[in-house]
């Protein structure tokens, strides 16, 4: 797995899903990463893509 290429994404309020977005959600990706990548996939990499920051 590559944190880099990666980051956490909802279509939050969108009704459109058969099962919305939960805050377990968030914790299970939580656990399935390493401390490190978590502030990655949570912020870093959005920040990167969206503001363009290095």
């Amino acid at each position: 797995m590559n944190p880099t290429a990666l980051m956490v994404g909802t279509d939050l309020p969108s009704t459109r899903v058969r099962r919305p977005f939960q805050d377990e959600d968030f914790a299970l990706i939580k656990e399935t990463l390493t401390p490190e990548a978590v502030e990655s996939v949570f912020w870093e990499n959005a920040a990167k893509f969206y503001l363009g920051h290095s």
